[in-house]
C-alpha cells in the first residue's frame, strides 16, 4: 500500500513539476512563436521575376549610363524572411549608391535560398556574365566553405517526439544532447578556416578565384560580402569566429578580390538580438543588412573604381554551322540559335562539369520557385525543363503540352514542395495522361501539399559544344507513335538512330522505370530490347489492338548539313 502511495505521490509530482515547468522553462526549440515554415513564407513574400530572381525585371542588355552589380549567394542575400526585397543587401547597397553617385546604379538579386558556391558560379557562367555586370559580388555567411555539406548532427533522431516536448528531458537530457551536437559542427566549421590544409577551403577557394576570372573576362572584378556569424541563441556572448573573417580577408588581399566585412560594426552594435531573427534563426534582419551595406560604401571605394572600370563591350558575331565549318573557336557567351527547321535548339557546353541551366521567361511572375531548362552530355533524362505548379483544385493538376513554346513528351519526376519540415520526395501519383493537348495528373490530396515541381522532358534538339568550340554531334529527342496493329505485350518500332538516352519516370526513391503512353496514359515499360534497326518495348500486360503507342528516346546524331543553323556569340 505505501509503495502504491509512493508511487502515485511521484506521478503527480512528475506532472505537476512537467506543468509548473512549461510555464517557466519555454525552450525555443520547441516554441511556436520561433517556429517558420519557409515553404509558406516563399509563396507568400518569394515573388521572383521573369528570369527567376527576387527583384524586379531587368533587361540583358544594360542601360546607358548605368553601373549594374550582380548579386549571387544563398538565403542570408536573398532575404529569406525579409518580407520586403528592399530591406535585402542588394536593394539597401543600391539605393545607398543611387544617393552617392551621379550615375544611375542597378542592383541585379541572383542569390536564392540553400545555393552553395558551385550554384552560385554556374547561376554567373549559365546567367550573370549574359548582364554584363560591371561589378559581381558575392554574399558569404559563416558555413559557406563547407563543401562536404557537413551538418548539424541529429542526436535526438531515436527520441519519441512525446518524450523530447517534456520539459524535464529538456532541462536533464535535450539541452545537453543539442549543445554537444551545436558544438562538435562549430568545432568542424571553424576547422576549415583555422586549417591551412582544409580540403573543403582548397575547393571552396578554386571555385571563388573560377568566379573571379570569368567575371574578369567581361571586365567586372569580384567584390566577397561577409555576413559576421551570430550565435542566434546567445547573440551577445562574446564573438568565436575570428578565424572566418581572418581568413577571407587574407584571401582577398592575396588574390586581389575586394573584402567587404561588417564584423567591426557588427561588434559595436549594442543589441545583437536585433539582427537576427529569432533565438532558433540566424537569418540577417533589416538591421544587419544596413551595416553590411554602411560597411559596403566605408570599405570600398566605388567612385574610383568607375573612374577606373571600363564598362565591357561585346564583339557581337555569327556563325554559319556546317559538317565542314564547325568551330566556333575562343568565345564568351552564346546570344542563340537560329535554326530552318521548327525543333527549338539548345547547347550544353562541354567546359561545365555535367549540365547547363538555362533560365526561363515567365512573364506572369507568379511562381516563387525559378524554372529553368538543363541540357548535359550525359544528363539522366535528357533535355529537361524544371516547372513548378500551383494546382488551382486539390488533386488535380493540368498541365498544357506546350510551355514556354516548348513541346512536352514526357513526366520524369513530380516533387511536391510541402508545409511541413522533412516532407515527402515525392507526391503520391494516381494517374499521368495526355488529353486533348493537356497532360492531367490526378494525385492523392494532401493538405500539407502547396505546389509542385515537374522535371519534363521537352521536344528539341542540342548542341554539344567541346571545350576548344568545336561541335561534332547533335543529341535529339526523337517521337515514336504507333496503332498496335494486334493483340500483344511486344511493341517494335523501327529506328534510324541508336538510343542513347530513354527518360525514367521516377515513382518514388526507390523505384524509377522507361515509360511511353498508351492511349495517353503514361505506362511502365518492363524490358527494352534494340538493335542497329529496331527498338521493342515489352509491357507486363497485353496491349489491345487499336491503341496507341507514344515512346521517345534521345539519340546522338553527326552535324547533317540539312540542319542550316546561325549561331550568334560574344567574344
Amino acid at each position: 500500500m505505501r509503495l502504491v502511495l509512493f508511487l502515485s505521490s511521484l506521478l503527480i509530482s512528475i506532472i505537476l513539476g512537467e506543468l509548473f515547468l512549461r510555464v517557466l522553462n519555454q525552450p525555443p526549440e520547441l516554441s511556436r512563436k520561433y517556429k517558420v515554415n519557409y515553404a509558406s513564407w516563399m509563396l507568400q513574400y518569394g515573388k521572383l521575376n521573369s528570369s527567376g530572381y527576387r527583384d524586379s525585371e531587368h533587361t540583358l542588355e544594360k542601360p546607358k549610363d548605368t553601373f549594374r552589380i550582380y548579386f549571387l549567394g544563398d538565403s542570408f542575400t536573398y532575404g529569406l524572411l525579409l518580407n520586403n526585397p528592399n530591406d535585402t543587401l542588394p536593394k539597401k547597397i543600391e539605393k545607398y549608391l543611387s544617393n552617392k553617385l551621379t550615375k544611375k546604379v542597378e542592383t541585379i538579386n541572383a542569390a536564392f535560398p540553400g545555393f552553395n558556391i558551385n550554384d552560385e558560379v554556374n547561376r554567373f557562367l549559365w546567367e550573370g556574365k549574359y548582364y554584363h555586370p560591371d561589378l559581381v559580388v558575392l554574399g558569404l555567411n559563416y558555413d559557406e566553405a563547407n563543401i562536404s555539406n557537413v551538418g548539424l548532427e541529429n542526436i535526438e533522431a531515436n527520441v519519441p517526439l512525446w518524450i523530447k516536448r517534456s520539459r524535464w528531458y529538456q532541462i536533464l537530457i535535450g539541452g545537453y544532447l543539442r549543445n554537444i551536437a551545436e558544438t562538435n559542427y562549430r568545432k568542424y566549421i571553424l576547422s576549415i578556416y583555422e586549417d591551412k590544409n582544409s580540403k573543403d577551403w582548397k575547393k571552396f577557394s578554386q571555385k571563388v578565384l573560377l568566379l573571379k576570372n570569368e567575371a574578369e573576362k567581361i571586365n567586372a572584378s569580384l567584390a566577397l560580402v561577409i555576413f559576421p556569424q551570430i550565435y542566434p541563441k546567445k547573440p551577445n556572448q562574446s564573438y568565436s569566429f575570428y578565424a572566418y573573417n581572418k581568413r577571407f580577408r587574407e584571401f582577398g588581399r592575396k588574390n586581389n578580390i575586394i573584402i567587404i566585412d561588417s564584423l567591426e560594426k557588427t561588434l559595436a552594435y549594442k543589441n545583437k538580438q536585433d539582427l537576427v531573427f529569432s533565438p532558433m534563426d540566424s537569418h540577417p534582419t533589416p538591421e544587419m543588412n544596413r551595416l553590411a551595406a554602411e560597411s559596403f560604401l566605408e570599405q570600398f571605394n566605388i567612385q574610383e573604381y568607375i573612374n577606373k572600370q571600363i564598362p565591357f563591350q561585346p564583339d557581337a558575331k555569327t556563325f554559319s554551322l556546317t559538317t565542314t565549318n564547325n568551330n566556333l573557336g575562343n568565345y564568351i557567351l552564346i546570344k542563340n540559335i537560329y535554326s530552318n527547321n521548327y525543333f527549338p535548339w539548345l547547347y550544353f557546353e562541354e567546359k561545365n562539369i555535367d549540365h547547363q541551366e538555362f533560365p526561363t521567361k515567365n512573364l506572369s511572375s507568379q511562381y516563387r520557385f525559378p524554372d529553368k531548362i538543363i541540357t548535359g552530355k550525359n544528363n539522366g533524362n535528357g533535355i529537361e525543363l524544371i516547372y513548378h505548379v500551383y494546382p488551382q483544385k486539390p488533386g488535380i493538376i493540368i498541365l498544357p503540352q506546350k510551355i514556354y513554346g516548348l513541346t512536352i513528351t514526357g513526366i520524369n519526376r513530380i516533387i511536391p514542395v510541402s508545409d511541413i519540415d522533412n516532407g515527402p520526395l515525392y507526391a503520391d501519383i494516381i494517374s499521368i495522361i495526355k488529353k486533348n493537348n493537356n497532360i492531367i495528373i490526378n494525385y492523392k490530396n494532401e493538405n500539407f501539399y502547396r505546389a509542385f515541381r515537374f522535371n519534363l522532358s521537352i521536344n528539341a534538339h542540342e548542341l554539344n559544344i567541346k571545350t576548344d568550340g568545336k561541335i561534332d554531334n547533335i543529341t535529339k529527342n526523337i517521337l515514336l507513335e504507333k496503332v498496335n496493329p494486334k493483340i500483344s505485350n511486344q511493341i517494335i518500332f523501327p529506328i534510324t538512330d541508336k538510343i542513347t538516352l530513354t527518360p525514367n519516370y521516377q515513382e518514388s526513391t526507390s523505384k524509377n522505370y522507361p515509360y511511353a503512353f498508351i492511349d495517353g496514359v503514361l505506362t511502365e515499360i518492363k524490358k527494352i530490347k534494340q538493335d542497329k534497326k529496331t527498338v521493342s518495348l515489352i509491357f507486363e500486360k497485353d496491349i489491345k489492338e487499336g491503341q496507341k503507342i507514344s515512346f521517345y528516346y534521345f539519340g546522338n546524331s553527326p552535324l547533317d548539313d540539312n540542319d542550316h543553323l546561325t549561331i550568334a556569340y560574344e567574344q
